[in-house]
């Protein structure tokens, strides 16, 4: 502080936000389906049954303009959220629904995929996705690997006949 001059203080009493958790469940079904079901249950109250063929696995998510998440190999994922109406959407099939979240309270997301689901590149659980190598690899992979190979056999010719010209050992490449 300076003596003879004001000095203004600002106190301010932030309250913290009301949360609420979001409980998202991802399953993946053996029964028969053609698109995703999203089952959202209203804040406080149990989440829709889920059939007896479903199993958990992981899945990627995202609830509004958040971080995206995955729900891991228990297919659950808890978060807490502020308090209003949010989007959450499956990454894989782009699939969205709203979820109302009040303070203090738990809404259940249940997610499920069912095994004749068209349109996505999306592995099962257990399997990876196709990265293009491996069993999976088109037979064009092996042109573009002897591709590459002579492309280096090339370049390392072209090193050693550069190293060998005159003045080139002595340190001086352009020496004649």
């Amino acid at each position: 502080m300076v003596p003879d001059q004001t000095v203004v203080v600002s106190a301010f009493n932030l309250q913290p936000e009301a949360t609420g958790d979001a409980v998202v469940n991802k399953y993946f079904c053996a029964s028969s389906g053609t698109k995703p079901k999203i089952d959202v249950s209203a804040p406080g109250e149990a989440g829709a049954k889920v059939p007896a063929d479903c199993t958990p696995g992981d899945a990627g998510f995202q609830v509004d303009d958040l971080t995206p998440f995955r729900t891991g190999a228990d297919g659950s994922e808890v978060l807490t959220l502020g308090v209003g109406t949010h989007t959450i959407t499956e990454a894989c099939f782009g699939v969205s629904a709203e979820l109302t979240v009040e303070e203090g309270k738990e809404t259940t997301i249940n997610v499920l995929n069912f095994k004749d689901m068209e349109g996505s590149d999306c592995p099962a659980p257990g399997q990876l996705p196709n990265t293009g190598t491996g069993a999976t690899a088109g037979r064009h992979d092996a042109t573009l690997l002897l591709l590459l190979a002579m492309g280096s056999l090339a370049l390392m010719c072209g090193g050693a006949l550069f190293m060998r010209r005159p003045g080139a050992v002595r340190g001086t490449p352009y020496s004649s």
